[in-house]
């Protein structure tokens, strides 16, 4: 679908050359700070803090100096993506009505790693802000694949911009060295299509979806715009500074490892060929000092602390939550009550994903209908989907009074309680193992009342129903004797202390 069919050409040629050339221009931008986020979430951003620093620094001599103390080894940027990307942490309980059809179904996200796939998935999009997800049959197998913003670009629609009517990206079609050609794969709601280098089609075919072949995912909901560029941009801007002064920090300690040597008297008479160092020997007939040039570390640290904890509050991790402090008597009520915000930031998301999953669920249904050769799924079915959530850190005896509790309410099942103590349940399954232990529980007890197992586990086994009741009996006369010991000790004490008044 050309840029002509959507925006009628009104004006003059050249007026739709310019908008192009602003258009592609901005792409582009977009393209490369989408790959700076997704460097630093991949750990591959020493070449981005180096630039950093020097647009920071503009002598030449200062960057000589810390050219090899540049050191990445601290992420907010990703630490803060981690911690917010807790949607499918747990894993998600996904059901269809149809028995049948949800046996397929299980297989078929078995087959794609939906739970895997969507983890990474909901971690890009917090970093990146904007994801399209295309479920595909390669090799007949079932693939989610996650294109991320620094690889597609996509035709707004001209009368909402927030939507996209086409979208494409790029691909290496060969990694044989020598031979890599980059192919660009088009996609709009009736057909893809494969381009060459040379924006030649090399291939198209109708995929009979009637609609976009990918599920599109934004972190926020679009106003005038496609692709949310500036969001999150401050944790980049953070994590590039904290690397800055993380970089002077080990400058300093390095430099401050040993006492400066100063010299009074004319510099000619030193040897020449020496280095600075407490290791060398200096000779020379003036006079000869150290000067210790300490400054505090603490301080470039303060600075490092401050600057995280800034941009962590923006996203609702306290202080405590992201250096993850507390000691071994915080309760699971404290501790989730200083994760609240981070609580909050997951509600937001599930309310996002929700949509989606029921998008990608009626996508990845007509896809495999159309081209899975064994399994193949309603896009009519009932679909349902359960976000699990955080388990409670709490005392084991605290947490089954709250099941337990929860259950007698009527507000909690107990296959509930089955899935979230063995997530890699199903419903059926959970209620089939609670079936099981009720009845192998039935089947101990009916056991123990056959061959008189004692309640006391130390007393002897096997005793005949006789026995037992006599042994009770004696019991009960025992402590019938030892009621009337009693009384009589008693009454003699009193008439002991009678007398002694």
């Amino acid at each position: 679908m050309a840029l002509e069919m959507l925006w009628p050409n009104n004006g003059e040629a050249a007026v739709l050359q310019s908008f192009r050339r602003a258009k592609w221009t901005s792409d582009a931008a977009r393209k490369i700070d989408a790959e700076r986020r997704l460097a630093i979430l991949e750990d591959d951003w020493k070449d981005l803090l180096w630039s950093k620093i020097c647009a920071v620094y503009q002598s030449e001599k200062i960057r000589a100096s810390v050219r090899d103390y540049v050191s990445t080894e601290l992420n907010p940027f990703k630490r803060i993506a981690t911690e917010l990307s807790t949607v499918y942490r747990w894993g998600a309980i996904r059901e269809l009505s149809d028995p049948r059809l949800d046996l397929i179904a299980r297989e078929l996200w078995d087959e794609c790693d939906i739970n895997g796939s969507l983890e990474v998935g909901n971690l890009y999009l917090n970093a990146l802000r904007d994801l399209i997800i295309v479920p595909q049959v390669i090799s007949g197998k079932m693939v989610l694949s996650l294109l991320t913003p620094d690889r597609f670009s996509v035709i707004q629609h001209p009368e909402d911009p927030t939507q996209a009517v086409a979208f494409w990206y790029e691909r290496a079609s060969s990694n044989t060295p020598g031979a890599n050609k980059i192919e660009r794969i088009y996609a709009d709601a009736e057909e893809w299509r494969i381009y060459d280098t040379h924006s030649n089609i090399v291939r198209a075919w109708p995929h009979n979806l009637g609609r976009l072949p990918g599920t599109v995912v934004h972190a926020s909901r679009r106003r005038d715009s496609f692709f949310g560029e500036t969001e999150f941009e401050d944790a980049v801007e953070n994590t590039l500074m904290v690397g800055v002064h993380l970089t002077f920090l080990t400058r300093l300690v390095k430099y401050q490892a040993e006492l400066q040597p100063t010299y009074a008297g004319n510099p000619r008479d030193i040897a020449t060929g020496l280095t600075i160092g407490a290791d060398e020997v200096w000779s020379g007939p003036g006079t000869w000092s150290t000067l210790d040039l300490q400054a505090d570390p603490t301080k470039y640290i303060q600075v490092i602390n401050a600057r995280i904890g800034w941009v962590a509050s923006q996203y609702g991790l306290s202080a405590d939550a992201y250096h993850l402090t507390g000691g071994d008597s915080t309760s699971g009520f404290q501790i989730r009550l200083k994760r609240l915000p981070l609580l909050e930031q997951r509600a937001k998301q599930i309310k996002i994903w929700r949509r989606v999953e029921k998008d990608l669920f009626l996508l990845t249904a007509m896809v495999s209908e159309r081209e899975h050769p064994v399994l193949k799924i309603d896009p009519m079915a009932e679909f349902k989907i359960n976000f699990s959530e955080e388990p409670m850190q709490e005392d084991p005896l605290i947490q089954n009074r709250i099941w337990s509790e929860r259950i007698a309410m009527n507000v909690l099942r107990p296959s509930s309680v089955k899935m979230e103590i063995d997530p890699d349940l199903t419903r059926d399954e959970a209620k089939q193992d609670i079936q099981d232990t009720i009845d192998e529980r039935a089947m101990w007890v009916e056991k123990t009342r056959e061959m008189q197992f004692p309640n006391d586990p130390t007393q002897p086994v096997g005793k005949s129903p006789e026995e037992n009741g006599a042994d009770g009996g004696r019991a009960a006369h025992d402590e019938e004797d030892d009621e009337k010991t009693t009384k009589v000790m008693r009454e003699a004490a009193m008439k002991t202390l009678a007398s002694t008044r």
